[in-house]
């Protein structure tokens, strides 16, 4: 079991960062300065520590007005990103970490980015490599996991945990490999030799990186991904290679993490689609591009209750674009809180035309649920569509209710207080299904439709189809099967005791025009039953 460095072994590797690293005693005097402080200070390492912070001062680039700024920020005794301009015009970032003892972590880096001066030392080292011709290959090293050991344990403990990775990485370096931070848990090798040799050496990290270590009394593991580039085949100026092996990251970090993966061109070629598609995607959001489409919830006994909102996006060239090209993009670059809003209003809204005895249902992602205002949009959609709170239902995936236990019951009771319906969507896919609905009384549970429409061929989806529709009627809540595609399927479930059906078999989804016409059809056939008929 490894234990956290001192400080004067961890020294050397502290100077070969991109970002400066001070830091102060309980009295506020400098315990340790590593050379990329020094070097932005304008100050000779060795001559300040031991003294007061008031030395930085008279510091050529920091400065004064940094310098009180600094005295304010430690006094508040609060942690944060600071952005400041010094004297001689140049721009900084401080990032201040407060220590358990009293003490203070320091962290600066220049041009108001962090992990930019990183970078330019990184690209100083490869631009040196490149004019030697000397063989060279760029590894771009990213934590995985990092962010749990700072959410848990907290940030010194974070701190902690980059100092021994560092140390680590930088044990399986040869002589000539250059160590950089370029910010965060991110960090650049330059690597003397070629792809075999650098894909060598990434193995080598990923093993040493991922072994626990004891971090304030407790074990504790990371991972690491590796992107790997080669000077002279995948480019030879040193920001395009940076580039090739940020790529290369991207990949590793798609096939799993903790693992390495070369670059290829075909990467760039990914990344222009993924780029466009996200440029399209804003364009979208602006200009409201989505459309909604509705599939009906039918009855066992032939009645249809309520219709679930699904998204689609009318791509001006694409056409129809169905969710699961394009919602996780949407996530990514944050636009699913303002999306799924849009298809609340929007879906009630559309519900004030549909006969009074059906509902309408409505996803919500983790992000919604998790940003604190799922309640007040909802709220909002009622008062201004004046749908009845008891004609909406918020349909929830398992993974939504994964973690914050305790908040995520009181946005469930809250919702709950405003009358509308609440389901559990796709039952049996996630991991906290069980424990929810003993500690919260869901209207609905939908199972998945992969098992159901794996029922007639594999034992394992037709036992756990059989036992919600079993646990939904012990428990008193309304079951749907979602997927219902055929005859022997509507049959199966019908046998199972589920309460409605949802699928290909009655109808696909339909566009807001093509509802109303198939609700005229159904009104006439007598086929739409109230809530309380369904659930009984």
């Amino acid at each position: 079991m490894r234990k956290l460095p001192d400080l004067e072994t961890l020294g050397s590797t502290l100077d070969l960062v991109g970002d400066g690293v001070l830091i102060l005693n309980p009295d506020r005097t400098i315990d340790y300065c590593n050379s990329g402080f020094a070097r932005r200070a304008m100050v000779d390492p060795a001559a300040i520590v031991g003294s007061s912070l008031d030395c930085l001062y008279d510091s050529q680039h920091l400065g004064p007005d940094i310098g009180r700024r600094l005295d304010e920020v430690l006094a508040s005794n609060s942690s944060g990103r600071h952005f400041l301009r010094g004297r001689d015009g140049r721009e900084v970032y401080v990032e201040c970490y407060p220590r358990a003892n009293g003490a203070w972590t320091i962290i600066a880096g220049e041009l108001g980015s962090p992990g930019s001066a990183g970078r330019k030392v990184l690209l100083e080292f490869l631009g040196t490599f490149i004019i030697e011709a000397r063989p060279a290959t760029v590894l771009y090293l990213d934590l995985d996991r990092f962010k749990v050991v700072n959410d848990t344990l907290g940030h010194d403990a974070g701190d902690a945990m980059l100092l021994i990775v560092l140390t680590r990485i930088q044990s399986a370096l040869g002589s000539d490999d250059r160590l950089v931070r370029l910010g965060g848990d991110e960090f650049g090798v330059v690597h003397s030799g070629g792809m075999e040799s650098a894909e060598a050496l990434a193995n080598t990290l990923i093993k040493l990186v991922s072994g626990p270590c004891l971090i304030t009394g407790h074990v504790v593991q990371v991972g690491l991904s590796v992107g790997i580039a080669e000077a002279y085949s995948d480019g030879t100026e040193p920001a395009a290679l940076l580039r090739a092996a940020d790529l290369a990251l991207y990949a590793a970090k798609a096939a799993g993490r903790n693992c390495a993966v070369r670059f290829n061109i075909a990467m760039d070629e990914a990344l222009a689609i993924q780029r466009t598609l996200e440029y399209d995607l804003r364009k979208a959001e602006k200009l409201r591009e989505f459309r909604l489409y509705y599939q009906p919830q039918r009855n066992i006994a032939g009645g249809v209750s309520s219709c679930e909102a699904l998204i689609r996006w009318q791509h001006p060239t694409r056409g129809l674009v169905p969710p699961d090209q394009f919602l996780a993009v949407a996530e990514k670059i944050g636009l699913m809180s303002s999306i799924g809003n849009w298809v609340l209003k929007t879906a009630c809204k559309e519900a004030t035309g549909w006969p009074e005895n059906v509902s309408v249902a409505v996803n919500v992602s983790p992000t919604q649920f998790a940003s604190g205002k799922l309640v007040e949009h909802v709220r909002a959609a009622l008062l201004d569509s004046n749908l009845p709170a008891n004609r909406l239902e918020i349909e929830i995936t398992e993974t939504v209710l994964l973690n914050n236990t305790e908040a995520n019951l009181a946005t469930l009771h809250a919702l709950r207080a405003l009358g509308v319906r609440l389901a559990m969507d796709d039952f049996g896919t996630g991991y906290s299904s069980l424990s929810y609905l003993t500690r919260f009384p869901f209207d609905t549970i939908k199972v998945d439709r992969s098992f159901v429409m794996q029922m007639g061929s594999d034992a394992s989806s037709a036992a756990i189809v059989m036992a919600v529709a079993d646990m939904g009627n012990r428990l008193g809540i309304s079951t749907i099967a979602e997927g219902v595609e055929t005859t022997q399927q509507l049959e199966a479930v019908q046998a199972c005791g589920f309460t409605a059906t949802q699928g290909y078999l009655f109808s696909h989804p339909l566009s807001a025009d093509d509802l109303k016409v198939s609700m005229a059809v159904w009104e006439t056939e007598n086929v739409f039953v109230t809530q309380a008929k369904a659930a009984a």
